[in-house]
Order: C-alpha cells, then structure tokens, then sequence
C-alpha cells in the first residue's frame, strides 16, 4: 500500500544546533511538521530477524513528496502521535508510485 491509504499520523523532528552540557554542538529535537503516512514493518532474511532479536525492527514508511518531506535527510526521525512509537530514519529513496517519498527506519528501543 502506497501513501494514499495512509493511516498513520507522524511528527518528523530533526536534531538543533546548539551547545551542548558536554560542549558539543548537538541539541534536543525539533519538531518541523506532521504528515499522514504509511508504515509497513520489514519481514526478510537473517539481517531482519537479527535486528529484532535486539529490539530493533526495520520499517519503511511512505509519505507524500511536497515541500517539508522533501527536506528530511538520515538523522531525522519521526514520531507516530497515536502510539508513541519512534522510528530514526536511516535513507530515503523515491517511492514506487510517483509523487511519493519511501523512508527505510528503524524503531528506537525505549530506554529503562
């Protein structure tokens, strides 16, 4: 299923610039829009099976292309608003359909 039968709401944030405590430069997150979009959980080989063995489960998500999804770069990630879950986005590609963005993520293991 495309982007067109999307169901997921997603807030996609990025990382500010800023001082850090530790006198880096990297700062909290910055939420910069939210999207319908489509998630579709990986099935496949040892590669996959491998990565939710440590709690880590490979996802692709399809959202449209327009002006905000077109500035998500690696190192972004997005947020499901109704579940909570986050996804770090890992590369981005056009999606098979025309006018659509497919993001290969991975979800982020909770902390504690």
């Amino acid at each position: 299923m495309g982007a067109g039968g999307k169901r997921e709401i997603l807030e996609f944030s990025r990382r500010g610039v800023g001082p850090t405590e530790g006198g880096g430069t990297v700062g909290d997150w910055e939420p910069q829009f939210k999207t319908s979009a489509n998630v579709r959980y990986l099935r496949g080989g040892e590669n996959v099976i491998g990565q939710r063995m440590k709690g880590v489960s490979p996802v692709l998500i399809t959202v449209h292309s327009f002006t905000s999804t077109e500035l998500i770069t690696e190192g972004w990630r997005a947020e499901d608003v109704r579940s909570g879950v986050t996804y770090n986005i890992r590369s981005k590609t056009p999606g098979q359909r025309p006018f659509e963005i497919d993001l290969l993520c991975e979800t982020v293991v909770p902390n504690g």
